[in-house]
């Protein structure tokens, strides 16, 4: 695949990729063999298999395809990257799994009984 570029800041950093094909933004595979074979940062890489990154229709020129980008940076023709997400809390295991007790007849009686 040759229809990609890296996109940059002033100061060089690698802020994200251009791909002309929309789609392959959501192959987390390719997007990280890209990133190998740019000889990119490990924890880059690591954060694409993991999905941290935002995919962005290419509104800066009329080249097409879309831009993934990584962190908080703006993409090209953004005037201001998005506020990142808030995490969720986690919940307890315990939590989750605990069922509501339920009283002792009503688990034994059948379904047509509950009619009555």
């Amino acid at each position: 695949m040759s229809d990609y570029s890296m996109v940059r800041d002033k100061s060089g950093n690698v802020n994200g990729l251009w791909l002309r094909d929309p789609e392959a933004a959501q192959n987390r595979d390719l997007l990280s063999f890209l990133l190998i074979d740019e000889s990119l940062p490990d924890e880059l890489i690591a954060a694409v298999l993991a999905g941290s990154y935002r995919v962005v229709p290419n509104t800066f020129d009329n080249a097409g395809g879309c831009f993934v980008i990584f962190g908080s940076a703006p993409a090209p023709g953004e005037k201001t990257a998005p506020a990142p997400r808030q995490k969720m809390p986690k919940r307890s295991v315990e939590a989750t799994q605990k069922m509501p007790k339920r009283s002792v007849e009503a688990t034994q009686k059948k379904w047509w009984q509950f009619w009555k």
